[in-house]
């Protein structure tokens, strides 16, 4: 080692840089690996009078070899300092992890730290964290600097949204519109509105990927992965505001290989959204009630932004299989909040499948002095706990107290929502039994309504409660008015190999008359088959399958409408199986008769005996047993007819072919002079008239011949008068007779 750095090692101060800084680059090089997801939010101290005072919640979630420097999964422990939070005052704090969640399966851990902060002056301050490097296998913004940032409206008493996501959400691929989405709340309750994050906003040279969209007014996140590769991991950034101040959800995107996703039983697990608002020292206790409909399915259960101090029984993650919404997985949450506990928890459940599909829910404890609303009787907020059809009457009781037994209450507003989050005068038709509501702890009224068709859709109603002290809160019911769509057409059950298969796909929903929308895609099918959604109700599932194909094909077609996240009756499937026959081979043959010609001959071909043949796999070729005949095969002749498809699969039928002798034979050399010595001792020669014609006869042993012109051509004409055609006949003709033979008649 260089004598100067000794010297300098041995100096106590300088040895403190030496070390502050190796720990610096050491912690800066982990971060450089391992950084996953983080989002900030904040609230008011209500002990400091001034409103100057700021409690922060950090999050962060690190992984890789992040993951083993942490005790497993004892959630609670305190793994550390990983960042600082820097306050936009000049001032900064460790960012003191402690674990809330704890996920191998995915490779991170989650961890908060709570740090409070007064302000000097009331303005606004942008409070921020950030360092460099992004993971490196991300498809975008690789080894990029990650930055988060709130705007923190000090001495305004406004509160920032509160958001919370797991590090990595996995979505399946092969999906136009993919969705999941951002759960938030506001403890002040302002409307919130969503936005991507814009390029540089979560980093420098950061942005996030294409196809990727969040609704502003929902927070439902949709990202198209077709031609995504399963694996494939992508950074993404979503901002929440409340019209002061956001915060700033930074993640991670995976895809992954389709499959049915798990699903929540809400008949014991809170609905999605569900807002729990209580005092210290009020106990919160529910279910999560899990399940996967797929046989020798594995579920695992998540748990992210889990407050401290809370208890989960089996602690999270635990897995355990599934098969049915029979055997599901549970666990119980309990948590009663104290002094120190005031404010807005928004926490995650999410349900994974062994092949990595989630699907999540969300519950919203608001811990505050303020008064509350009773649920039970009062509906939840934020849970979409409300759906009907048209026509269908909706009523309950809304309920509201004080945590101050002294105090009273009045629910003195109840409003309706429209499209844009602002409150508007209450729906036609819909009424509330009487405002403001006697004062008194607690205090109730009945809201009843039946609506119409064409008022479809998310109808929202506000109700706000005020005690004698001016505090207000602000409860939201989540109504949804919607018609399940039904699938009107049946399937095709069966396929040929080599066959083009098509199943017109047919849902009807009246819903789509007043706004509503309709998609139809395969949630599971194979990979021979493909599915079109046509854009009006219907889709086209075609294919054609191949000899691997063949046996039992299962089906899964799923329709959604528009609101398929909030009512789970607008999400249908349409489950069967279809049998691929293997390739058929049909041989069919037809008799034929053929004519020997006048040398004796006559052949066939494959046409003249195949009758329509046909292979589902395509006619690789049609041959014939024999398609030759001469004058030995006159009469009935069994030919066999083969046909063969293209993977050697061959059938066979006989036809009768009937070969006939109709013509007579031909004697060439005619009009040929021949010289013939006529032996007086064998005959003699004589006149012969037949039918007109005038013919030498020649007589000899028991049979005649005759000698003329017997077509009128004018040339003799020698023909045997006796019944020997099959045998040769020798004729001698005496000396000095010359005659000219054209043919003869055998």
């Amino acid at each position: 080692m260089n004598n100067k750095l000794l010297l300098l090692l041995r100096n106590s101060t300088f040895k403190k840089f030496f070390l502050a800084v190796c720990f610096l680059f050491i912690t800066s090089s982990a971060l450089a690996a391992h950084f996953r997801a983080g989002f900030i939010s904040w609230r008011v101290d209500d002990n400091d009078p001034s409103g100057r005072t700021i409690i922060f919640k950090v999050s962060q979630s690190y992984g890789g070899w992040a993951l083993n420097s942490v005790n497993n999964s004892q959630v609670g422990q305190n793994v550390g300092v990983w960042d600082y939070l820097n306050f936009g005052d000049g001032a900064r704090a460790n960012v003191n992890l402690v674990m809330t969640a704890y996920n191998p399966a995915e490779g991170y851990w989650f961890g908060e730290a709570i740090i409070k902060h007064t302000y000097a002056s009331a303005r606004n301050f942008t409070s921020s964290f950030g360092s460099c490097c992004r993971i490196s296998n991300l498809k975008n913004n690789a080894d990029t600097y990650w930055y988060n940032s709130s705007v923190v409206n000090v001495g305004s008493g406004n509160n920032s949204p509160v958001a919370t996501l797991p590090a990595v959400i996995n979505i399946q691929q092969g999906f136009s519109a993919a969705t999941f989405q951002l759960p938030a709340s506001d403890p002040d309750g302002d409307i919130l509105t969503y936005r991507l994050a814009s390029p540089g906003e979560a980093g420098s040279n950061n942005s996030n990927p294409p196809g990727l969209s969040i609704n502003s007014s929902t927070g439902v996140v949709s990202y198209n992965t077709i031609s995504k590769n399963i694996g494939d991991l992508y950074s993404a950034a979503f901002v929440v505001s409340d019209g002061n101040t956001s915060v700033l959800m930074d993640v991670i995107l995976k895809i992954v290989q389709q499959s049915n996703a798990p699903d929540f039983d809400y008949t014991y697990t809170p609905s999605n959204g569900s807002v729990y608002q209580v005092a210290p020292g009020q106990n919160v206790n529910f279910n999560i009630r899990g399940y996967d409909n797929d046989a020798n399915s594995t579920v695992t259960l998540q748990g992210i932004g889990i407050p401290q101090g809370a208890i989960v029984n089996p602690a999270m993650p635990f897995s355990g299989p599934s098969g049915s919404n029979t055997v599901p997985v549970i666990a119980n949450f309990s948590w009663t909040p104290q002094n120190n506990a005031l404010g807005t928890n928004v926490i995650s459940f999410i349900e994974q499948d062994q092949f990595g599909v989630q699907t999540s829910t969300s519950v919203t404890i608001q811990v505050s002095l303020a008064p509350v609303f009773d649920v039970p009787p009062t509906p939840a907020s934020g849970a979409h706990n409300i759906v009907v059809s048209p026509g269908t009457l909706i009523e309950y009781t809304t309920q509201s107290s004080d945590p101050d037994p002294t105090d009273v209450v009045q629910i003195v507003a109840v409003k309706g929502k429209d499209m844009m989050g602002m409150h508007i005068p209450l729906y036609d038709g819909a009424s509330f039994s009487s405002l403001p509501t006697i004062a008194a702890n607690p205090t109730s009224g009945t809201f009843s309504w039946t609506p119409n068709p064409n008022q479809w859709g998310h109808k929202h109603v506000f109700f706000t409660a005020e005690d004698s002290y001016g505090d207000q809160t602000v409860h939201e019911v989540s109504q949804l008015v919607n018609t399940p769509p039904a699938f009107t057409s049946s399937p095709l059950l069966t396929a040929d190999v080599g066959v083009l298969y098509s199943y017109t796909v047919q849902v009807i929903d009246p819903d789509l008359a007043y706004g509503d929308e309709l998609t139809i895609f395969g949630n599971s099918i194979p990979t021979w088959l493909t599915i079109t959604d046509n854009g009006n109700g219907t889709a086209t599932l075609s294919g054609t399958p191949t000899v691997a194909d063949v046996g039992n094909a299962s089906i899964n077609i799923q329709a959604e409408d528009k609101h398929h996240h909030q009512d789970p009756r607008g999400k249908i499937n349409q489950i069967f199986d279809i049998t691929v026959n293997n390739c058929f081979v049909n041989a069919f043959a037809k008799d034929a008769t053929i004519q020997l010609d006048a040398s004796g001959n006559a052949s066939i071909t494959s046409s003249d005996i195949n009758n329509n043949s046909a292979a589902s796999c395509g006619i690789a070729s049609v041959t014939l047993s024999k398609t030759n005949f001469n004058c030995t095969n006159v009469g009935v002749n069994v030919v066999i007819l083969t046909v063969t498809d293209n993977n050697n699969n061959f059938k066979t039928a006989n036809a009768n072919v009937n070969v006939v002798d109709n013509i007579n034979p031909v004697i060439t050399g005619e009009n040929t002079n021949i010289t013939m010595n006529f032996d007086a001792g064998s005959g003699s020669p004589a006149a012969y008239t037949e039918a007109g014609i005038t013919f030498l006869s020649l007589y000899g042993n028991s049979s005649h011949v005759h000698l003329g012109d017997n077509d009128n051509d004018g040339s003799n004409d020698i023909r045997n008068h006796a019944n020997c055609c099959s045998t040769p006949y020798r004729l001698t003709v005496g000396s000095g007779t010359e005659f000219t033979l054209k043919s003869m008649n055998v």
